[in-house]
């Protein structure tokens, strides 16, 4: 049978997302903002009382950080990465 992995907390992805983008907090922000609501299981309105914003700001910021990672090919590889080391 496989075995699910336990959801992350947002501090914890947030805490993996720093160690790959090192020193660039701003993006970290905006990408713990987009990984939460996926990797946490936590409802948006729960995310936003973390990071400080409405549910809807919430929507905004992901969809922004959304088109920025179709753009830009070493931030896709980045969030990749990210997305691999939550995964395990």
């Amino acid at each position: 049978m496989r075995q699910m992995k336990s959801r992350s907390r947002p501090d914890e992805i947030m805490q993996h997302i720093k160690i790959i983008l090192a020193g660039n907090e701003k993006l970290a922000w905006q990408l713990g903002v987009y990984l939460s609501p996926r990797y946490s299981g936590m409802k948006l309105k729960e995310i936003g009382e973390i990071f400080g914003m409405r549910e809807s700001a919430i929507c905004e910021a992901t969809r922004r950080i959304r088109a920025r990672i179709e753009r830009d090919s070493v931030l896709r590889q980045q969030v990749e990465t990210i997305r691999e080391g939550l995964k395990t």
